[in-house]
């Protein structure tokens, strides 16, 4: 679908920036011609939420969730 010229031509698609780079994610539809829409923000960082789904929800200690993160699991 991302390369389909069909769905380039439709604009089905848009060109996100993130972190200095871009990301193709699906456009908003219909396109209106006044009010075309389109992705602001497309959302918090990854990990961003850690600390309280690990720490709060899943009742993991802080100890154990830098040794986690320090092994690369999270």
């Amino acid at each position: 679908m991302l390369e389909d010229p069909h769905f380039q031509a439709g604009g089905l698609f848009e060109n996100v920036p993130l972190d200095g780079d871009t990301v193709k994610l699906p456009a908003f539809a219909p396109k209106l011609s006044e009010t075309p829409g389109g992705t602001e923000w497309i959302g918090p960082p990854l990990g961003a939420h850690n600390q309280q789904i690990f720490c709060e929800m899943l009742g993991i200690s802080e100890r154990e969730m830098r040794a986690l993160t320090a092994e690369g699991v999270i």
